[in-house]
């Protein structure tokens, strides 16, 4: 029996990655009747706080006691991604269903470097587009390497 059986926690979560729909997936999720989402998506409880334990975990969860809820929810694209998550979620809540989001690994990068280009300090000056994606490809960047799902699908 898991300490989670007594607490109010995540009994599904959202993984996935950046760019590929999870902050949309999330609000539709949280606007559904019989379905509470954390307030914060990225709460980080399994990649950063699990050391907290899960009492500090159900704090997010808080307001969830509704008989309406049938189901209790967290998005977090860091989940897919730190090699120590999948067995932390296993140990602390059991089997529960997992929601994978990702996207086509070329749209998902494109995403990216559209953001990133919109926050930077370069988006008021001409810049070569190809050229630097190409680079991002060559190099492995983050807007690239991040569409490699298999390794993190397998530990899943």
């Amino acid at each position: 029996m898991h300490d989670k059986d007594q607490l109010e926690v995540a009994n599904f979560l959202v993984i996935g990655n950046k760019r590929c729909g999870t902050g949309w997936l999330n609000g539709n999720l949280a606007a559904h009747p019989e379905i509470f989402m954390t307030r914060e998506k990225g709460v980080h409880f399994f990649d950063n706080n699990i050391e907290r334990g899960l009492r500090h975990y159900a704090i997010y969860f808080e307001g969830a006691n509704s008989t309406s809820t049938k189901m209790r929810g967290e998005t977090e694209h860091s989940y897919f991604w730190n090699d120590d998550v999948p067995e932390r979620i296993k140990s602390s809540l059991g089997v529960v269903p997992l929601v994978l989001m990702i996207r086509h690994p070329v749209d998902r990068a494109y995403s990216y470097f559209k953001l990133q280009l919109r926050n930077s300090k370069e988006s008021n000056k001409e810049i070569n587009f190809e050229k630097m994606f190409r680079q991002s490809m060559i190099h492995n960047w983050n807007m690239t390497a991040w569409g490699f799902y298999g390794n993190q699908i397998r530990k899943y």
